[in-house]
């Protein structure tokens, strides 16, 4: 998912099933921060949780880097839990990473 204002991408968000899985697994969210704080972060979640809905997947998963609190306040906000779950970032594995669900109804 692409967010734009008119030609200016401003944000984006991706959505895969990976090879066995049972789940959506969001991916590559990322904001401009230039356009942070404006309900964009929160239409992306909302257009993966209802492609995964739409699809069929009864819950969508994410990891969030230790130390993004505003990342984790985005998806809580939008219904996400922690599970304790944790592991190294695969690009970094200096940084953890925690894995939070949302149920799809």
């Amino acid at each position: 998912m692409v967010a734009r204002l008119g030609v200016e991408t401003v944000g984006c968000a991706g959505g895969v099933v990976p090879d066995g899985a049972d789940a959506v697994l969001l991916i590559a969210m990322w904001i401009s921060p230039g356009h942070r704080g404006r309900g964009i972060g929160d239409a992306l979640v909302t257009e993966v949780v209802d492609w995964a809905r739409e699809n069929g997947w009864s819950r969508v998963e994410l990891r969030v880097a230790d130390g993004n609190e505003a990342a984790r306040r985005l998806f809580v906000r939008n219904g996400f839990e922690p599970t304790g779950q944790r592991e190294p970032l695969p690009s970094n594995p200096t940084v953890d990473t925690e894995m939070l669900v949302r149920k799809v109804s």
